[in-house]
């Protein structure tokens, strides 16, 4: 009796806690372990990227895995914003952090009104008026990825 019941909490708990729930992650690649390519996508922050918490490294490859299927727009801008990044200090991309945090947490409606100021903020700085609704020098329109159609 006991080692069915053994046996039947056994079969419970894995069920519950697979096995592979309980593995280590992989450890995240040094810079030296990326593709080219990736290399390439994550060029600006190149010299960071070693020192880099190991949740970051990781999240950093994942986009740098999506990079080649990116417009040449979006590529363009994932490049700016990446090197804009790299170039504040840790307690900047800190605030960066918490100010993206509190925005994802506001409501639709209220993050397009943030949003909307922010625009009107950038076009004054640059001097440039663009109508509600239009594109703007600042903001590029993004262009659905096409799926690729596979042999």
């Amino acid at each position: 009796m006991a080692k069915r019941l053994l046996a039947v909490i056994a079969f419970w708990l894995l069920s519950i806690f697979p096995a592979h729930a309980l593995l280590p992650e992989p450890k995240a690649p040094t810079w030296g372990e990326l593709t080219p390519a990736e290399r390439q996508a994550l060029a600006p922050i190149s010299i960071e990227y070693d020192k880099l918490p190991e949740g970051a490294r990781r999240r950093f490859q994942s986009a740098a895995r999506r990079y080649p299927k990116l417009s040449p727009s979006e590529q363009e801008r994932f490049q700016s914003r990446l090197t804009d990044w790299a170039k504040l200090n840790p307690e900047d991309r800190k605030k960066a952090r918490e100010k993206y945090k509190e925005f994802k947490e506001l409501p639709p409606e209220k993050r397009k009104e943030v949003k909307d100021k922010w625009h009107q903020r950038e076009e004054k700085k640059q001097g440039q008026v663009v109508a509600p609704g239009q594109n703007s020098p600042i903001t590029p329109p993004i262009q659905p990825v096409q799926p690729q159609k596979q042999p």
